[in-house]
């Protein structure tokens, strides 16, 4: 019988028919009972016995690999991998897979919602009103701005068509060569963007491939 580790959080909860899948094919299955990422500590315990893992944030590296002898998989319960060394766990034989796109509209939703919570100073009134006040504001508004996205990958890509309804000029760039290193306007637009969203993987690497990247959206306020 395989054994496989879920370190995620609400595993049962919110996929119960992948547990159900593993199980159906003679898979024992260890359940995260923290409600939050493992430690290495935790991790020492018990991974000399798992044959795989559904992972969550918890650190898998060289440290972890060498107390796991007959791990042969790791399956992101999510999208980022920032938190595996993927270098260690190929050189280990060790197969390392994500859910692409599985949370980019949700996270572009949340992108969209604290935009707009920061334009009509929603965190201030609600303190206000809460102080038993009524303050009369003046607001900006989205349209007519020229928004900026620091990034143009899936979560980037959904934030520009929930912007779009917002008769807002958008701006992007993204420094990936599958993108040419280019700024993109929808329409063309010299304006400096009044807002900006940066959408950039914690990979390592990333910082140094993107550099000063708010250059490429010049007077962007940083988001």
């Amino acid at each position: 019988m395989k054994t496989v580790l879920v370190t995620s959080t609400n595993y049962s909860q919110y996929c119960g028919t992948g547990k159900k899948l593993l199980e159906e094919s003679g898979c024992k299955i260890i359940e995260n009972p923290y409600g939050r990422p493992y430690t290495f500590e935790e991790l020492k315990a018990i991974v000399g016995d798992i044959d795989a893992v559904v992972c969550g944030v918890d650190t898998w590296d060289e440290a972890v690999f060498a107390l796991a002898p007959r791990l042969k998989a790791i399956a992101r319960f999510g999208v980022g991998v920032d938190n595996i060394d993927l270098a260690a766990a190929k050189a280990r034989g060790i197969l390392v897979t994500n859910c692409p796109g599985v949370n980019s509209s949700a996270v572009a939703e949340q992108a969209m919602a604290l935009m707009l919570a920061v334009v009509r100073q929603v965190p201030r009134l609600n303190a206000s009103v809460r102080e038993n006040k009524w303050e009369r504001l003046m607001f900006h508004e989205l349209r007519g701005k020229t928004v900026g996205l620091l990034g143009f990958g899936a979560i980037a890509r959904f934030l520009a068509k929930k912007l779009s309804g917002f008769e807002v000029n958008l701006t992007a760039y993204d420094p990936y060569p599958g993108f040419g290193g280019e700024r993109y306007s929808f329409p063309a637009s010299s304006k400096p963007a009044g807002n900006a969203a940066h959408h950039q993987s914690g990979n390592p690497g990333e910082n140094e491939r993107w550099g000063d990247s708010h250059q490429y959206l010049p007077g962007a306020d940083r988001g």
